[in-house]
Order: structure tokens, then C-alpha cells, then sequence
């Protein structure tokens, strides 16, 4: 109750009689009234509308229903409208029966009468001759992300027939067309469908159901990169139309590579010391009525060291620019060396380049090692780097090889002597 307006409101949720007291209140004056509300229940029909399609000429019977209890009793009415010819209405149980002489299309009201409450509902139904879906309900599995067209037919085709799915649901990726019955397009997910077509046209109505299961493809290649004995091995296999986490994969043959598991996510890896070709099944479940599979090849080489082709570097000389080149028999390799072994001031790039300015005078032996995705070679070479040559010393002009200073000393002594005799 609304303590300013006095109004009584909301949803009752228990029959019965209610007895209150209201009380009024305006400044010092005061009013009270007892008030006895009844609360009954409700009866609503239950069945929807339009009614279950009829056959002209077969036996119909549909049957009306309430919310009412069991024990209560229903008087059932037509107030408004007409059936079909053929057809008519039970009062005590509700239903409606007999033989519907003619094709059409009939709107009536119904009312339900039960214990001092009545209610009345609208009803369409409609009865046409007999007519059935004979597209076979025996589809093939279909595979993800690949075309797909099934044409709907009936057994007495007619221009104005309209398709639709009236339960359950079709693929994604494929549409039903109303005009033409066509289903067409691609499934875009795994799983099983399960739907009802309905076909209308004019009067008649035909209804069948029809289950698709789309598979999925395992997108991996079927023959898998070569791997090498003593060699780390590792390949992920991968499919369309299924989310790749839900996938359990398995792997099955007498011929499986020793030494290497395939993870139930996917994952084929190990390490096997047995070369040869081996062929085995691959399977991919998403559930028992979901799965794929393939047939793999998969070769294991023998391993063979990476093969380098130098036999000796060149020498360098300290302050002189050096440049060599690493060579090997296989494309593809790169390259790689102690940076501590190598000449001061020399360097190796990943293609095998050996460069710079040499700094110190030495023989310096060293390790390069040569590899691809699968193999690799190892080799030691050296470099010897000559020192700096040193400068030419500066030749004496003076005669004999005496010091200059003494030379003419003594020429002076001689002719003084000379002079004396």
C-alpha cells in the first residue's frame, strides 16, 4: 500500500481471502476500515497457436490444455469462428477431431470455463492434401571449409513453396534458401547438426528431419620434413574447422619411428636413432561422431657430419686487412667460431666471412662449426699473423768504414811527417 496515495498494488503469488485493517491519517484525525480481498487463481490455455498442420481426408486430433489442476474440471467452448469442415470440439476434454473434408485455412476462439474463471485464445489451423520431403536424410560427412549444396524436394512440387528450419539449427557457413529448398555453402565447424525442415505451399505442410555431421581436415602436409638419427625431431600438426585445443590427436602403425611420441595436442617429437621411411595413421578426434585422419610418411636420415671444404686460410700480417671465405659442399650453412680463438681483431659473420685488421703477431688455432636445421660440421683451422716488417737503417758515405773525425786526423799526421824529412 502506498502510505501517501492509498493504493494497493504488485502481483499476488497465493490464492486465498485476506482480511486487513486500513488506517487513515490527516494531522490528528484518524479513520480505520477493515477490507477482505479475495485472491483467485488465473487459467491461461496452453497450447500455442497455430495448431499441428492437417491432412485432408486423415484422421486429426489435437488436445487443448490449461493451466488447471488436474482435479479441476474444464468446460471447453467455441465462441467465435468456425472449425474446418469435418472437424469438431469435445467441450468435456478439449479436443479437436475428425476428418477435414477440404483444404483451408479456418481462425476461431476457444474459451475454457473452470471453476467461475474462463479465458479464451485464438487458434489457426490449417489442413491441406497430403505432402512429403523426399530428399534422403542420408547425407555423407562433410569436411569443413569445402563446398557443400543439397537440393530440398517434395513429392508434388510447387512454385509457391516456401522452405524453412523450424528446429534445431543448420551448420555455420550453410543456408537454406526459402524460395528454392537449396541448402548450399561452406561448414565452417566441426560437430553434429540436427534440424527439421518444413515445406508450405498452399495448404500443405511437410516437415522432416535431418542430421549433417561436419567433419574437419587435418591441413598438415602427408609427407612430414626429413629428421636425422640423434638429432632432436619436432613437427605440430594442425587441422581446419575445429578449434585446435579440442582436438585429440592419436597416432597408430607398426612402422611408428622408435624414439618419437605424438602429444595428444599434436606434437610429434623425440629423438630416434633408426633411419628409414615410415608410414603411419594420424587421427584427430573431436568427438566419438568428429574425427579425421591421415596417412604420414615420414623419413629418418642416417647422420652424417656437415661436410666444410677449406683446408687452410691464408696467413695475415698484423695492420693489413684480411679477408677469407669458409666454404662447404651444402647450401645454406651457417657459420660460427670462438670469438676469443680467432685472430685479434679478426671476426667470422654467419656466412662464413673471416675479416678485420689482424693487431697481434701469432699462429692462432681455432674451431668453426658449420650447421643447417638438421646437420652439422666442425673443423680446426689456424691462421698464422706475421708481425710488422721492420724500417731499412741508413748507410755511413765515409771511406774504409772509420769514424770521419779520426780519418782526418790521421791524413794530417802522415803529411806532417812527410814535411819534417
Amino acid at each position: 500500500i502506498d502510505e501517501t496515495e492509498g493504493t494497493i498494488y504488485g502481483n499476488p503469488t497465493a490464492e486465498g481471502v485476506y482480511k486487513f485493517t486500513v488506517q487513515a491519517v490527516m494531522g490528528n484525525v484518524t479513520a480505520t476500515k477493515d477490507f477482505t480481498l479475495s485472491v483467485r487463481p488465473t487459467l491461461t490455455i496452453t497450447t500455442e497457436s497455430p495448431l499441428p498442420h492437417a491432412k485432408t481426408n486423415e484422421l486429426y486430433s489435437v488436445v487443448l490444455n490449461t493451466d488447471a489442476d488436474e482435479d479441476q474440471v474444464v468446460t471447453w467452448s467455441l465462441t467465435a469462428g468456425s472449425l474446418l469442415e469435418g472437424l469438431s470440439l469435445d467441450k468435456d476434454t478439449g479436443t479437436i477431431s475428425g476428418y477435414p473434408l477440404n483444404e483451408g485455412r479456418s481462425t476461431f476462439t476457444i474459451e475454457a470455463f473452470s471453476n467461475s474463471l474462463r479465458v479464451s485464445k485464438e487458434f489457426v489451423l490449417t489442413a491441406g492434401a497430403e505432402l512429403n520431403i523426399i530428399t534422403s536424410s542420408a547425407i555423407p560427412v562433410l569436411e569443413a571449409g569445402t563446398d557443400f549444396m543439397l537440393a530440398l524436394e517434395t513429392d508434388r512440387p510447387s512454385n509457391d513453396s516456401v522452405w524453412s528450419v523450424v528446429s534445431g539449427m543448420l551448420p555455420p557457413g550453410l543456408n537454406l534458401d526459402a524460395g528454392t529448398g537449396i541448402i548450399s555453402g561452406k561448414p565452417e565447424r566441426a560437430g553434429t547438426y540436427t534440424f527439421t525442415v518444413q515445406n508450405v505451399s498452399g495448404y500443405s505442410e511437410a516437415q522432416k528431419e535431418f542430421v549433417i555431421t561436419v567433419g574437419f581436415v587435418i591441413t598438415s602436409a602427408a609427407y612430414l620434413p626429413n629428421g636425422t638419427t640423434g638429432q632432436p625431431y619436432k613437427y605440430t600438426f594442425t587441422a581446419d574447422g575445429v578449434s585446435t585445443g579440442s582436438v585429440l590427436w592419436i597416432a597408430s602403425g607398426d612402422t611408428f619411428p622408435t624414439g618419437l611420441t605424438l602429444s595428444t595436442g599434436g606434437v610429434l617429437s623425440g629423438i630416434t636413432n633408426e633411419a628409414g621411411t615410415y608410414d603411419f595413421m594420424v587421427y584427430a578426434f573431436v568427438s566419438n561422431d568428429v574425427s579425421a585422419y591421415k596417412v604420414i610418411k615420414l623419413t629418418i636420415d642416417s647422420y652424417s657430419a656437415l661436410p666444410i671444404t677449406t683446408a687452410q686460410l691464408p696467413d695475415g700480417q698484423v695492420s693489413k686487412d684480411y679477408y677469407a671465405e669458409l666454404t662447404s659442399s651444402v647450401e645454406g650453412v651457417t657459420w660460427s667460431a670462438d670469438v676469443s680463438a680467432l685472430p685479434t681483431g679478426l671476426t667470422l659473420s654467419p656466412a662464413g666471412l673471416i675479416s678485420g685488421i689482424p693487431t697481434k703477431a701469432d699462429t692462432f688455432y681455432f674451431v668453426v662449426k658449420a650447421s643447417t636445421s638438421t646437420r652439422e660440421g666442425s673443423k680446426q683451422l689456424s691462421i698464422t699473423i706475421a708481425p710488422e716488417p721492420e724500417p731499412e737503417k741508413e748507410v755511413s758515405s765515409s771511406g774504409g768504414g772509420c769514424d770521419s773525425g779520426f780519418g782526418l786526423m790521421g791524413l794530417a799526421l802522415v803529411l806532417m811527417m812527410f814535411r819534417r824529412r
